[in-house]
């Protein structure tokens, strides 16, 4: 299984859970990232922010987040 943190540039990615509590996943959802939640990675800089676009725009998250979003690639 595949987390945010785990993906490459320009990858293109659905989210399939959160592996982390309801805190964090309130905190995602404000960002309008839940589960279904369609992004590209516009930058992954190895353990640093990740940088991504969604329906709402670009979203900055934190290496350590991105570790408890787990997603599915759609690169095609």
């Amino acid at each position: 299984m595949k987390t945010l943190a785990d993906l490459k540039n320009g990858d293109k990615a659905v989210v399939i859970g959160l592996t982390d509590g309801s805190g964090m996943q309130r905190n995602l959802a404000d960002l309008g990232i839940s589960q279904g939640c369609r992004m590209e990675v516009i930058s992954s800089g190895g353990c640093g922010r990740v940088l991504l676009s969604t329906s709402r725009g670009r979203i900055a998250l934190g290496h350590k987040m991105a570790e408890k979003v787990l997603v599915t690639i759609k690169n095609k």
